[in-house]
C-alpha cells in the first residue's frame, strides 16, 4: 500500500464520526493484515512444513513491530508525530515435528509373604523429523510461537487530548491484542 491510497481514503471519509470510525478500522485491518503477514510462518505462500527455521532476534522482532506501529499511528487523524517503544517477554519459538515412540512395561513380583510389588518402568524416545531439500536436509516445522508483548509506549505530539490517547490506546489493543493496562501513551514534544 502507498501513501497515495491511504491520502485518497482519508479525503473520501472526512466529515461525520461515521466515517473517521470506518477509516479507523479500515487503517487497523491493514495493520493486522500487514503484522500477519510479517510474523506468520506462512506467510511467503509456502507450507510450515518446507520453510527453513527462521532465526530472528528479539531486538529485530521487537523494532519490526515498533516501525509497523509508528507508521500507522503517524498516519491517524489529529496525533501528530509519534514515537513507538515495544517490549517482548522472550524470543520465538519454534517447534520442531518428532517421531516418537513410547512404551510401557508393567511388572508384578508376588513375594513369600503374599505382598505384591508392582514396576512400571516407561520408556520415550524421539527423534527430530528431516527433510531433504536442495542437497541439505532441514527439519519439518510444525509451528512458530511468537513472542507475547510485555508493553508498548507510546509519545504522541498531541497525546495531552484524552480522545487522541484514547484512540491510540483502541488501535494498539487492535493490532497487538494487548490489555490496555498494558500500554502506555504520554505526550511528547
Amino acid at each position: 500500500m502507498d501513501n497515495n491510497f491511504f491520502g485518497k481514503l482519508t479525503k473520501q471519509l472526512k466529515g461525520n464520526k461515521k466515517n473517521k470510525t470506518l477509516l479507523i478500522l479500515i487503517v487497523i485491518g491493514i495493520s493486522l493484515l500487514i503484522i500477519n503477514k510479517m510474523i506468520s510462518p506462512g506467510g511467503s505462500g509456502k507450507s510450515p512444513a518446507t520453510t527453513s527455521p527462521k532465526v530472528e532476534t528479539l531486538e529485530s522482532f521487537e523494532n519490526d513491530i515498533q516501525r509497523e506501529l509508528e507508521t500507522m499511528l503517524n498516519r491517524m487523524k489529529g496525533v501528530g508525530k509519534v514515537h513507538v517503544m515495544v517490549t517482548l517477554d522472550s524470543g520465538p519459538e519454534t517447534i520442531y515435528s518428532e517421531n516418537v515412540t513410547e512404551s510401557q512395561k508393567d511388572m508384578n513380583e508376588q513375594d513369600n509373604q503374599g505382598g505384591v510389588r508392582t514396576t512400571v518402568e516407561y520408556n520415550r524416545t524421539g527423534q527430530l523429523v528431516i527433510v531433504r531439500k536442495g542437497g541439505g536436509e532441514e527439519p519439518v516445522i510444525i509451528k512458530e510461537v511468537m513472542p507475547k508483548v510485555r508493553g508498548v509506549l507510546v509519545v504522541a505530539e498531541k497525546a495531552s487530548n484524552p480522545k487522541v490517547r484514547q484512540e491510540i490506546q483502541k488501535a494498539i489493543q487492535g493490532i497487538l491484542d494487548v490489555p490496555a493496562y498494558k500500554i502506555s501513551v504520554v505526550e511528547g514534544e
